[in-house]
């Protein structure tokens, strides 16, 4: 396969590996960092924690980076396992997020929203 440069939103494109050549540094800044926490609707300085190790994630913030991440259902099964959680067959919300990623629908806000009129908490919820 050719080597080809595409300029897109890495949280949308289809591709065998990134380069971050806008964040040379690998500090947390706008290259890649930035597409991931602003699709999950995280904030940079939470995100930053979590990448520094200063804070485990809650599972609703590890079910905003999947969807941040457009994980598919079996990847965000496994994403959870590796942060210590699961989907549960009785909650709500994973209900919700279930549909959504089932759907290929990736979009934290949206979610957020759904989640609201059942009277749950949002994932963006710090």
């Amino acid at each position: 396969m050719p080597f080809q440069i595409i300029r897109n939103d890495i949280t949308i494109v289809t591709a065998d590996a990134i380069v971050n050549t806008a964040n040379p540094d690998v500090t947390i800044g706008r290259g890649v960092d930035f597409a991931i926490y602003s699709a999950a609707n995280i904030s940079k300085q939470y995100f930053s924690r979590i990448m520094k190790g200063t804070v485990n994630p809650s599972k609703k913030k590890v079910l905003a980076l999947a969807v941040g991440l457009r994980l598919n259902l079996d990847e965000t099964i496994d994403f959870l396992r590796i942060a210590g959680y699961a989907l549960s067959p009785i909650s709500q919300t994973d209900a919700v997020v279930r549909y959504f990623i089932e759907r290929h629908d990736y979009n934290v806000i949206k979610i957020d929203i759904v989640l609201f009129d059942y009277g749950l908490y949002p994932l963006s919820k710090d």
